[in-house]
């Protein structure tokens, strides 16, 4: 299982030697007549803009989060407590859209990306205003993120 992971921090890794590693025993037909190369290929972008989205909601939002023991704990703990069921159900959601890419399923690949990448939006959503109510780096990012999350390709 580790030769799959080495490579993974690897961002220049290219959409085939992924796949390579990744799927060991199916191969994705050379022909490809269910587009699943395109699939992987969105789908890779995508995963790493998530991998991203994380990276932004720890550094502008978790590390700002005010003092919870103010007036503004109420709305901040229900904002937390509102986005923290997606984010914690994320990581799932990307094992399921590798199953389906492994089984080579087209339908199952796009209801888990569907499913993934829309958690993902809303995750985005729900924290794209800062704590304080005024506009930051990350709303202007969480902009662009859901631009890019949404588009296919």
């Amino acid at each position: 299982m580790q030769h799959i992971t080495d490579g993974l921090q690897d961002t220049h890794l290219s959409a085939q030697e992924m796949i390579d590693n990744l799927m060991t025993s199916q191969r994705i037909p050379r022909d490809d007549p269910d587009r699943i190369r395109e699939r992987l290929d969105s789908c890779l972008k995508r995963l790493r803009l998530t991998t991203l989205l994380y990276s932004a909601i720890i550094q502008r939002r978790l590390k700002t989060l005010p003092p919870l023991i103010t007036e503004q704990a109420p709305p901040v703990a229900r904002r937390l407590d509102e986005v923290y069921p997606l984010l914690k159900s994320l990581p799932h959601r990307f094992g399921e859209v590798a199953c389906a890419f492994y089984d080579l399923d087209t339908g199952a690949i796009d209801e888990a990306m569907d499913s993934c990448f829309f958690d993902a939006f809303a995750a985005a959503e729900m924290l794209k205003a800062p704590w304080t109510g005024t506009q930051d780096k990350f709303t202007e990012w969480a902009d662009k993120f859901q631009v890019g999350i949404k588009k296919p390709d």
